[in-house]
């Protein structure tokens, strides 16, 4: 008995898996004038990156019928039984129809269906009587889908009727199935699984093709509420903002050379610490050589909080217009053209040093999204006794690490370095503590 469970359990996700895989094919297939061209290796990581995101789907269409199967094996009442089959069906049929909807909608919305597109139905409700003609091959998918699906689950679960009760110790073998769908659902990772993981595993430009419906509809309904992306403001007509502040300029040709371009951005390094005179300046002697030297911008001003909008400003001139990031907005899966992608569409190799663990406050994800092909963290260092218990490695041993990490590197490379020791508490390695003087704030010590 326990092996007919398990085998249909095991059939069961292969058929779900199986609907994924055909759905993400007919997804790619019909939309393929808006991605990147890929090759063989390209396709292969998509596909790989697709099905842990689709396990993750499956693994929670799955695991309220395994409860309602518990309570059928519990109580032999058939009821239980029905209603699981029917509620695995009604999940599965709403899938498909909301990825092949997604599947024709995608050259109008450019993303997977979202809570916000909810907001659009009413005034949508017109052009959706046109979609059977319009869509008709997609229809018939469905049609084919649906079918195909409904025959082959009455097959699957033939073997799921029971003719006695399961004493209710004996459910504790469904553990282990209920543990393998939670890792389904949630991954290894530090982090839960979400759409924003896509960069983690391939080509975010491929991010519409990796995710699916379920993930991205489930992602909008439960991710930080209460931002106004979806309220634009307009406060000037857009004749009278190019002509005050002309931001389109025609530069002439010129012959292009290829330097390695290194990008310090410095940790809630406030411009305070830096200027003559201030009563908060830091003992910054190279710093100052090089400011006495170089073009300094001395009006600079911040309007986020956290350092992940800062390198999404720097990165890829997006202000943080809110208190939320690109990747916990409405346009997360927007494609965005940053300054790293700008350099490796010239052959540049692009590089992300940060001395914190991996992925940590979703950098990394960040990065790769703007074009950032190596992140380059605390693992890749691998000494401990260097970390400073808070944040992750020591500034003066990381950057000693990022530097000859440098001259490794082929040329031409845009190198972006973030540093951590002068994020709070200021943690000092006990070899500098008497070095640097301590100046008048508490964080003058770990700018020095």
């Amino acid at each position: 008995m326990k092996r007919k469970l398990l085998y249909s359990f095991v059939m069961v996700f292969t058929l779900c898996m199986g609907l994924m895989l055909m759905l993400r094919i007919i997804f790619w297939t019909y939309n393929r004038r808006f991605f990147p061209a890929a090759n063989l290796k390209e396709k292969l990581s998509v596909f790989m990156a697709g099905s842990r995101f689709d396990a993750s789907s499956v693994a929670l269409i799955l695991f309220p019928c395994l409860l309602l199967y518990t309570i059928y094996l519990v109580t032999t009442n058939k009821r239980w039984l029905q209603l699981m089959l029917l509620l695995l069906k009604v999940l599965l049929f709403v899938l498909i129809a909301l990825s092949l909807f997604d599947t024709g909608y995608y050259a109008f919305s450019f993303q997977r269906s979202s809570i916000e597109m909810l907001k659009f139905t009413a005034d949508s409700l017109r052009v959706f009587k046109t979609a059977p003609l319009a869509y008709a091959g997609l229809f018939a998918m469905a049609l084919v889908l649906v079918v195909g699906v409904h025959f082959l689950l009455r097959r699957f679960t033939a073997r799921l009727k029971v003719s006695a009760a399961f004493p209710v110790k004996h459910t504790l073998l469904f553990l282990p199935v209920f543990l393998f769908l939670f890792i389904c659902i949630r991954g290894w990772n530090a982090r839960p699984l979400s759409p924003l993981s896509v960069s983690l595993y391939t080509n975010a430009n491929y991010s519409s093709i990796v995710t699916n419906t379920l993930q991205t509809l489930l992602y909008s309904v439960f991710k930080s509420p209460g931002n106004n992306w979806g309220n634009p403001k307009q406060f000037y007509p857009f004749d009278t903002v190019t002509k005050t502040v002309p931001f389109v300029q025609q530069l002439p040709a010129i012959e292009e050379k290829k330097y390695n371009v290194v990008l310090f951005i410095m940790e809630s390094v406030s411009r305070a610490y830096l200027e003559k005179g201030n009563p908060q300046k830091a003992s910054t002697p190279f710093l100052d050589t090089l400011m006495s030297n170089s073009l300094v911008c001395t009006n600079a001003f911040a309007n986020g909080s956290m350092s992940v909008n800062g390198i999404q400003a720097i990165l890829s001139g997006i202000p943080a217009l809110y208190d939320y990031n690109i990747d916990n907005s409405p346009y997360y899966l927007n494609f965005t053209r940053a300054m790293p992608a700008v350099f490796k569409e010239r052959g540049y190799g692009t590089y992300f040093y940060y001395g914190a663990g991996k992925d940590h406050f979703g950098l990394e994800k960040l990065s790769r999204r703007f074009g950032v092909d190596h992140y380059i963290s605390e693992e890749a260092y691998g000494n401990k006794a260097e970390h400073n218990g808070y944040w992750g490695i020591n500034d003066s041993a990381f950057f000693r690490f990022t530097a000859e990490q440098i001259a490794k590197q082929p040329q031409p490379f845009f190198t972006t370095v973030f540093n951590i020791s002068t994020h709070y508490p200021y943690v000092i390695p006990e070899q500098y503590r008497s070095v640097f003087p301590k100046g008048n704030t508490a964080a003058s010590q770990s700018v020095s």
